[in-house]
């Protein structure tokens, strides 16, 4: 069952030890994407720990950010 987790836990993982961030109220751990982000892992930790729905829908809006890290699905945003 996954877990509702509220910003303050979330905010807390904004490191490359632990990166979460929120898109649409789900929240993924992206840790193990940053070495291959094609746009370096500084793009993903200035997010780390936050919602990042605007900004990746304006610079992705062909990109299905729920298939891609569906294996890094934690929980929602209560």
């Amino acid at each position: 069952m996954p877990k509702k987790l509220n910003r303050d836990i979330v905010s807390q993982h904004n490191n490359e030890k632990s990166c979460w961030v929120i898109y649409n109220s789900c929240v993924y751990d992206v840790t193990n994407y940053l070495n291959v982000h094609p746009g370096g892992s500084r793009i993903l930790l200035r997010y780390g720990g936050k919602d990042i729905t605007e900004i990746f829908d304006a610079v992705h809006k062909h990109v299905d950010i729920h298939k891609i890290l569906e294996d890094n699905f934690i929980g929602y945003l209560d």
